[in-house]
């Protein structure tokens, strides 16, 4: 499950970027959707705070689940 966390969210920020999800619910793809049809090169640092923390978060999680399967995983200890 704690690989699939950085899938689930890059589809969520894809959906939201493409404004097909729930105008309540505020991601990340609908800030960067939103930054970029602004004036973009004139607020780079916008947009790209925003895909700067939607990448950390999706690394960050791939990360912790690759270290919890090496720990949880007893087929690989040797």
């Amino acid at each position: 499950m704690s690989r699939q966390i950085p899938l689930f969210l890059l589809t969520e920020a894809a959906v939201a970027y493409l404004d097909l999800n729930n105008l309540l619910l505020p991601s990340w793809g609908e800030i960067i959707a939103l930054e970029l049809s602004k004036e973009f090169p004139a607020t780079w640092w916008a947009s790209t705070a925003a895909v700067t923390l939607l990448a950390l978060t999706v690394v960050s999680f791939s990360v912790l689940g690759d270290a919890l399967r090496d720990v949880l995983d007893p087929k690989e200890s040797a």
